[in-house]
């Protein structure tokens, strides 16, 4: 990769975080953009977060903007202080250096310094020890630029003292190496594989955080290969994959590099990645031969109890849930037809529906070459059917039907559980495209239905 050093000096930094840093100089003290702002600007990214460094201590640059600017003191004992400008927040955060951590977490104690460089050197990457201000230019005291030249993740210091201080930074660095397609430079590798068991004392929604950044990567698939035995220690559910064959003519890998291949061939979506992620998890405790060749028979559903166990240690979000869970439990569900269709978007919905027939692509991609073409022309029409039925505004659920139960009411029904049985009469007709949506037809089936129920 060949860095343009003068990159950064091109890139647009928000007015906000300019502000900021040209008041806290204009009374006197330091103030840099810091950590993966910086690195993200060198790789010509735009950044999402802008973090500022500081040698002003907290209540010195609480006492600076709060009465211009909204400001949150969001961990005074770490020295970091949130300001928002024009409706984006800016942790600023003053030169610290880190006392002994006690729980793989967190620091026990932080001392405050003037100096930039001590500050720096607690940070977990070269890549992410840098400083950059609009006057000074960029502060690089432990070869950051030279690592993004070279593509290398490699830690600040000794690795085994910063996975020793913070084990969540292993994860990262397979986040990083995934998302930035960095190589993990080989002391780093190396305390990594030594240091991994440690992440047992991280929190799940740490974990869970890091994990769906890493899945999102262009590069994921060497990460979970490369990084079998950290995934899993992180995701025991699942470890029975590792190595579980598949001597069925409908494969090529075993479970965990079928999964592996599914996962990175996936849009970038939380609920699909998680989805490929698990969706063979079952396939280990369902596994059966008959005559030679391997059956998963019910895997879908034990799947997704596996995801939903895992997701639920993890302290995922119900949302994150649902869509998980609901695309496992379909994902081998046939959809040959407009019925078939339609019959899924009225349970799963429009867009989970589209969700899954990426799925049910990637599968199929990870799968053997032998009935790829097949499989792919199924899944091919399946997505023209959908697109048709959405361009007709077809009729998928109770609420697209043509009359409800007013209408049922007025043409004679009396209150009761016969209208509710009446509509989902109707609906199931329509969605089997055996009458059309239309008021005056369902009417009449609704009044025949009514009058073959009475005794």
């Amino acid at each position: 990769m060949k860095l343009n050093r003068q990159g950064v000096y091109n890139m647009r930094v928000p007015k906000g975080a300019t502000e900021i840093i040209n008041i806290l100089e204009l009374n006197k003290y330091e103030a840099y953009l810091v950590g993966g702002c910086v690195r993200d600007m060198f790789l010509g990214l735009q950044p999402k977060d802008w973090d500022i460094c500081t040698n002003a201590s907290p209540q010195d640059v609480l006492a600076l903007f709060e009465h211009t600017h909204k400001v949150i003191p969001t961990g005074l004992q770490h020295g970091t202080v949130t300001i928002l400008s024009e409706g984006t927040p800016y942790e600023v955060t003053t030169y610290r250096i880190d006392g002994e951590y006690e729980d793989h977490r967190r620091p026990a104690t932080v001392q405050f310094t003037s100096n930039l460089i001590e500050d720096l050197a607690r940070r977990d990457f070269t890549v992410n020890a840098m400083a950059y201000n609009p006057e000074v230019g960029v502060v690089d005291p432990f070869g950051g630029l030279a690592d993004i030249e070279a593509k290398v993740i490699r830690c600040v210091g000794r690795p085994e003292d910063r996975f020793g201080e913070d084990s969540l930074r292993i994860l990262r660095a397979l986040r990083l190496a995934s998302t930035k397609g960095f190589k993990i430079e080989e002391a780093t590798n190396k305390a990594i594989l030594e240091l991994y068991q440690t992440m047992a004392h991280l929190s799940a929604e740490r974990v869970l955080s890091e994990l769906l950044k890493l899945l999102q990567g262009d590069h994921v698939y060497s990460m979970l290969m490369n990084y079998s035995e950290v995934i899993t220690f992180v995701l025991p559910e699942l470890k029975p994959m590792l190595g579980c064959q598949q001597k069925n003519p409908h494969h090529r890998y075993d479970v965990y590099e079928h999964t592996c291949d599914v996962v990175a061939r996936l849009p970038k979506n939380e609920v699909l990645k998680m989805a490929g992620l698990f969706h063979d998890a079952g396939k280990p405790a369902t596994k059966t031969n008959v005559d030679g060749v391997d059956h998963f028979y019910g895997h879908p559903e034990v799947s997704a109890q596996i995801a939903e166990q895992a997701l639920r240690r993890l302290k995922a979000s119900n949302a994150l849930i649902e869509g998980v869970l609901t695309l496992i439990r379909h994902h081998d569900a046939e959809v040959p037809n407009r019925r078939s269709v339609r019959r899924m978007v009225n349970k799963i919905g429009k867009d989970r529906t589209s969700e899954l027939l990426d799925l049910k692509e990637a599968d199929a991609m990870a799968q053997s070459f032998t009935y790829l073409p097949t499989k792919l022309g199924v899944i091919c029409n399946a997505r023209r059917i959908l697109s048709e039925l959405e361009a007709e505004e077809a009729c998928f659920g109770l609420k697209d039907l043509a009359v409800n139960g007013k209408d049922l009411m007025d043409n004679g029904f009396k209150q009761g559980k016969l209208i509710g049985e009446t509509l989902k009469y109707l609906l199931d007709k329509v969605l089997d495209e055996v009458l059309p949506n239309d008021r005056e037809v369902l009417l009449r089936e609704a009044t025949s239905y009514k009058n073959s129920k009475v005794v």
